[in-house]
């Protein structure tokens, strides 16, 4: 029977696996293009083959040599970061950036082992002016800084 000695790597490999696969996957309607006359698919695919290749490395890896076991922690944090993201992505456009990045910001202060609502608005405060010079002045990305929910 063969048994996974290294758990952290095997995972590892899998993960890279997975996000090879889909990059290679999802890159898929573009040209790929020359060496001389790179297209759009051309660095995805690149990308998606060095991640294949360390991936299953790693997970082949994973049976010869042995490490401690994965020990898992609470989800919670995990989850509010990942949902914190999740919003922000699905609030962009439907509320503008300071809505969304409020949001975001109130979520991802749940994470932690203590949330004050007053230092979540404090950092909020600190935080949007540089954000919105950066995102809409600085990189000129066609965002709206503010727009009701309702429209």
């Amino acid at each position: 029977m063969i048994s996974i000695k290294n758990q952290k790597d095997f995972f590892a490999g899998i993960l890279l696996l997975v996000f090879g696969i889909g990059l290679c996957v999802f890159s898929q309607d573009l040209q790929i293009g020359s060496n001389r006359q790179m297209g759009p698919r051309y660095f995805p695919l690149i990308l998606s083959a060095l991640n294949i290749i360390i991936g299953i490395i790693l997970a082949f890896r994973s049976f010869k040599t042995s490490s401690e076991r994965i020990e898992f922690g609470p989800w919670h944090p995990i989850a509010l970061i990942a949902a914190s993201v999740v919003f922000f992505g699905f609030l962009i456009d439907r509320t503008g950036l300071a809505i969304a990045a409020f949001a975001t910001l109130i979520i991802a202060s749940c994470a932690g082992p203590e949330f004050r609502l007053r230092e979540a608005l404090l950092l909020y405060c600190i935080v949007i002016v540089p954000l919105i010079l950066l995102f809409i002045n600085g990189l000129v990305l066609p965002m709206s800084v503010w727009r009701a929910p309702w429209n």
